[in-house]
C-alpha cells in the first residue's frame, strides 16, 4: 500500500522576485512515498479455526500459550491498550489469574468490535470466559484426584474448541480492518506446523482414546462388592474385599496367564494377582524376586516387611508394602506370601492414584493385602 504525503507548499515570494525580468517557475514538489498510511500494521491473516484446533489438541495446550501471546499482541495493536503480551503465556496454566486476565480481554474485544460495528453478545463472552476457567479448574482437579479417564479426552477437545471460538472472533475483527498487511497463509500450515500436527495428532488422539476405553474392555467374570469374602474354589485361600469397584477378571488380563486369580479395581490403576508356586521356591525367594521387580519399575520405592505366625497352621505369612510418592501420582505395591502344604501362595497388588485420592484407596488396598490368608 502507498502513502500520499502532503506536497511542499509554495514559498511566499517577495514583490521584487515577482517583478524580476527572469521568469520564475514555481514547482510543486510531490514527495512520493509508499501508499501506506502512518497507522498501518502487520498482523496474522485470518485462518479457519479448524486449522488451529489440531495444533491446540496435538500439543496438549502448549501451542495455546504461544498462540495467546501472538493474539494479545494483535489486540494491543488494535486497541492501543498497555498490554504485555508475554505475560499472557502463563494465563492458560494459572487458573487464579484467568478470571482477571480474561475479563480484561473481554472488555477490550467488546470495545474494538463496537468501533467496527460488530455486534458480539456480551453474554457469549462471559460464557466463554467461564468455560475456560472451569475447564482449567477441572484439569487442576484431575492432577490431584482420580477422575474417569474419558474426561481427559473430552477436556482437551473442549479446550481446543474454546480457543478456536476466540480465534474465529478475532477473525471477524480482522476482516473489518483496512490499511493493514496480513502475513501468513489464510489456510493450511507453515512447514513447522505440519511437523507438529502430522506426528503428534494421531499419537495424542490414539493415546487418549486408549486410556478412555481400556477400562471398559476388561472381560469381567463377576463383580465383588465391598466386604465380599472371596474363597478359592479349591479351598486354598481367601481374601476380603474393601472398597467399591472390584471385580474378578479373566486370567491373563494382568499376568502372563500363570495366575490363579486376577482382580481389577476401578479403571486399570489397581489390581491383585494370586500366584501359586511349588516347594522348589522358598518364601524368601518369592519375596526377593518380587522386590527386585518392584525396584526395577519404581526405583524410589520405600519398602517395609513384617512377618506373622498363623497359629492355626503354624505357618509364617509375610507381608511387604512398597510406596513411592511422585509430585501428583502415588504408587503402592504389596506382596503377601504364605505356605500352605507344599505350595506357596502369593498375592501381588499394584495401585496408582492421584495425590488426594491415594489415602482412602491405599487404606482399603492394604486391608485386602493383609487379609489374604490360607484356608
Amino acid at each position: 500500500m502507498t502513502q500520499n504525503t502532503a506536497s511542499i507548499p509554495k514559498e511566499t515570494l517577495s514583490n521584487s522576485q515577482l517583478d524580476s525580468s527572469e521568469p520564475q517557475h514555481n514547482e510543486i514538489v510531490n514527495d512520493t512515498a509508499p501508499n501506506k498510511p502512518s497507522n498501518s500494521m502487520t498482523i496474522r491473516a485470518p485462518r479457519s479455526p479448524w486449522w488451529e484446533f489440531f495444533l491446540h489438541f496435538s500439543t496438549f495446550g502448549v501451542y495455546t500459550c504461544f498462540w495467546l501471546v501472538a493474539r494479545v499482541k494483535e489486540v494491543k495493536q488494535l486497541s492501543n491498550q498497555p498490554l504485555k503480551p508475554w505475560l499472557w503465556f502463563f494465563v492458560p496454566n494459572f487458573i487464579f489469574i484467568q478470571p482477571f486476565a480474561l475479563h480484561k480481554l473481554k472488555g477490550i474485544l467488546l470495545q474494538i468490535e463496537k468501533e467496527h460495528n460488530i455486534h458480539y453478545p456480551e453474554n457469549y463472552s462471559t460464557l466463554w470466559m467461564l468455560a475456560v476457567t472451569i475447564l482449567s479448574a477441572s484439569f487442576w482437579v484431575h492432577t490431584n484426584y482420580d477422575l474417569p479417564s474419558w474426561l481427559t479426552l473430552v477436556g482437551w477437545v473442549v479446550w481446543s474448541a474454546l480457543f478456536c471460538v476466540l480465534g474465529q472472533r478475532l477473525n471477524g475483527i480482522k476482516k473489518k480492518l483496512t490499511n493493514v498487511d496480513f502475513k501468513g497463509k489464510p489456510s493450511g500450515y507453515a512447514f513447522w506446523e505440519w511437523l507438529i500436527v502430522i506426528p503428534f495428532f494421531p499419537i495424542v488422539l490414539c493415546s487418549l482414546l486408549y486410556i478412555s476405553i481400556a477400562p471398559y474392555t476388561v472381560e469381567e467374570i463377576s463383580s465383588l462388592p465391598d466386604q465380599t469374602v472371596y474363597t478359592d474354589p479349591d479351598n486354598q485361600f481367601q481374601l476380603t474385599i474393601h472398597g467399591e469397584g472390584w471385580r474378578e477378571v479373566e486370567i491373563g488380563t494382568f499376568s502372563d496367564g500363570s495366575a490363579e486369580l486376577e482382580l481389577a479395581g476401578t479403571g486399570q490403576e489397581s489390581s491383585f494377582i494370586v500366584f501359586k508356586t511349588d516347594n522348589q521356591t522358598t518364601l524368601n525367594g518369592v519375596i526377593k524376586y518380587r522386590l527386585n521387580e518392584i525396584q526395577a519399575e519404581w526405583p524410589n520405592s520405600q519398602c517395609r516387611e513384617e512377618r506373622n505366625l498363623i497359629e492355626s497352621k503354624l505357618n509364617v505369612i509375610a507381608y511387604v508394602i512398597c510406596e513411592e510418592k511422585d509430585t501428583h501420582d502415588y504408587y503402592l505395591n504389596t506382596v503377601t506370601v504364605f505356605e500352605n502344604g507344599d505350595d506357596r501362595y502369593e498375592l501381588f497388588g499394584s495401585l496408582s492414584a492421584r495425590k488426594h485420592s491415594y489415602p482412602e484407596k491405599a487404606n482399603n488396598f492394604k486391608k485386602i493385602a493383609k487379609e489374604f490368608q490360607p484356608l
